[in-house]
């Protein structure tokens, strides 16, 4: 098993959340769709907010203090049919107790509790991309391509970060384009890449927006 952080949270306008988890030492990050009720509860999470009302996660672990059971850590266990399945591991009465859950549920418990998320290598192996760093950040590189005849026939947008690039179905030659009318057709450029699945382009994307919108600050 490797040990698992998350290290980012999206959400596009097609109402589709990922959560990123990376490598503890960084090397191998792997992207999970996640439902909103867990999106929203993750991002309190990780930013120290609390809610008005308990929701159904803080009514879970309140539950589990007033038992005096204790989330252990997560694991990530296996992937079927683009569907992640885990197993969220409790300390009860001096037992270890291993429930089957959903990721998205998982991850929000560990991050409740400080509970340690781990994932099997297989999984990063099958849908995981190495993190390369360079003097921009960092890129990813898929670890699993798929196979030259899976490649869509449709060119994959590449990002340019020492010059401009034309962008799909986007005419920029003897023009200036708005900064914010870049961002937008970006961020759709993004959301497309997410659905179908190509998270490395989807995350060369992102670094691009996060460019734009830091130089524009």
């Amino acid at each position: 098993m490797i040990e698992m952080q998350v290290v980012d949270l999206r959400q596009e306008h097609s109402k589709q959340n990922v959560v990123w988890l990376q490598s503890v030492e960084g090397s191998v990050m792997v992207p999970i769709e996640i439902g909103h009720t867990e999106y929203r509860s993750i991002q309190a999470e990780l930013a120290g907010e609390s809610m008005p009302r308990p929701l159904a996660y803080d009514l879970m672990c309140a539950m589990l203090a007033h038992f005096d059971v204790e989330v252990e850590q997560v694991q990530i266990v296996e992937l079927k049919d683009q569907i992640f399945y885990a197993e969220l591991i409790l300390f009860a009465r001096g037992e270890q107790v291993r429930l089957d859950a959903r990721p998205s549920d998982s991850i929000v418990m560990a991050l409740k509790f400080g509970a340690p998320i781990y994932m099997d290598p297989q999984i990063i192996q099958q849908v995981g991309f190495k993190v390369n760093r360079t003097e921009y950040g960092y890129e990813l590189e898929q670890l699993n391509p798929p196979l030259e005849q899976d490649i869509p026939e449709e060119p994959v947008l590449e990002i340019a970060q020492a010059a401009e690039q034309p962008l799909e179905g986007v005419d920029l030659q003897g023009q200036d384009i708005d900064p914010n009318e870049l961002l937008k057709i970006l961020k759709e450029q993004m959301n497309k890449a997410v659905k179908e699945e190509r998270y490395e382009d989807a995350g060369i994307i992102r670094d691009e927006i996060e460019r734009i919108e830091e130089k524009s600050r």
